[in-house]
């Protein structure tokens, strides 16, 4: 297999670079307010400019017009279908791939199989209807789940930094990292070398189930 060199999630000293900087920031959330207020303020400017339009050509009709052109673009957002989302930021080929694989983890696994992801960390839990480990974006909002949060973390980095010590991680470091975790699946695409055999791949990603080396 050919060596990769993406890390598991950031070194510790990127993860605490700023750290105090941008947990200060956290108190201007509310800046993402605009995500609806932009949408909205386009619409109100575009709806004055077509009253202020249709006003000037049809005065006496214009109102009733406006109407009835607002009430024929909400029946047509409410009924008519649309593609479903990707807000993933894969491309679609990926993504295809990566919800295919979250769903062979969801028919193919326990219940409550304990699930960790590399590179991808997006909507486990809604394809895959499994527990994560730790995501990211996921982060608890108490200061007891912040910490476990972030302990997790940085077990990830330090369980990789060791296990690629030598140039790839073997089936007993991935034993090493179920005892540590207890996590039961691990799902990875460019993050490796790993010395094992999968037990499910859909191109470009790849599961491994995390039992000890000795077991079947």
């Amino acid at each position: 297999m050919a060596a990769h060199k993406a890390n598991w999630i950031a070194d510790d000293w990127v993860l605490e670079r700023f750290a105090g900087w941008r947990t200060s920031l956290l108190k201007f959330y509310p800046f993402r307010f605009a995500d609806a207020a932009l949408p909205w303020f386009v619409a109100t400017a575009g709806a004055m400019m077509l009253d202020v339009g249709l006003r000037r050509l049809w005065s006496s009709t214009a109102p009733p017009l406006l109407l009835v052109l607002s009430a024929s673009a909400l029946a047509a957002a409410a009924w008519l279908p649309a593609p479903d989302a990707n807000a993933s930021t894969m491309p679609a080929d990926r993504h295809a791939a990566w919800v295919k694989t979250c769903r062979w983890i969801r028919e193919h696994t326990p219940a409550d199989a304990l699930v960790g992801t590399a590179n991808e960390t997006w909507a486990v839990n809604w394809y895959a209807d499994r527990a994560e480990y730790v995501s990211f974006k996921n982060c608890p909002q108490d200061a007891a789940g912040i910490i476990e949060w972030w302990d997790r973390r940085k077990l990830l980095v330090r369980w990789s930094g060791e296990a690629k010590a030598d140039g790839s991680i073997s089936e007993d470091d991935l034993a090493d990292l179920h005892r540590l975790t207890g996590m039961n699946f691990l799902i990875v695409s460019r993050y490796g070398p790993i010395d094992a055999t999968p037990v499910h791949q859909t191109k470009p990603f790849q599961v491994y189930a995390l039992q000890p080396a000795s077991q079947p």
